[in-house]
């Protein structure tokens, strides 16, 4: 049961990304082993602990990988509008004063 306990704690993480289920059913096999005297499948269960750690640790950077590209696609977007807004108001400046002194003139 320990065993079974372990395998859908990880399948909660992997599937639902819920570290808090996945952390409860990890606690609750460990247990299962030591009461049933165990050692070898604890250190089994504290192995795939350890693993999850190490696979949440790597998703969590990857999500903040994630976040600060989607930022700076925004940033660069941002940017980009704002450069196409000067340009067209220098082109807007420009047609203005090609134009005004001829509409003057007549």
């Amino acid at each position: 049961k320990g065993l079974e306990a372990a395998r859908a704690a990880k399948r909660v993480w992997r599937e639902e990304r819920n570290a808090a289920e996945a952390g409860q059913l990890l606690a609750a096999a460990r247990t299962l082993a030591r009461r049933g005297g165990d050692t070898k499948l604890e250190a089994e269960i504290v192995a795939q602990e350890e693993e999850m750690r190490q696979e949440e640790m790597a998703w969590r950077a990857e999500q903040r990988s994630l976040a600060l590209a989607a930022q700076r696609e925004e940033d660069d977007r941002r940017s980009t509008l704002q450069a196409a807004a000067e340009a067209l108001s220098a082109a807007e400046a420009l047609l203005a004063d090609a134009f005004v002194p001829e509409a003057r003139a007549q």
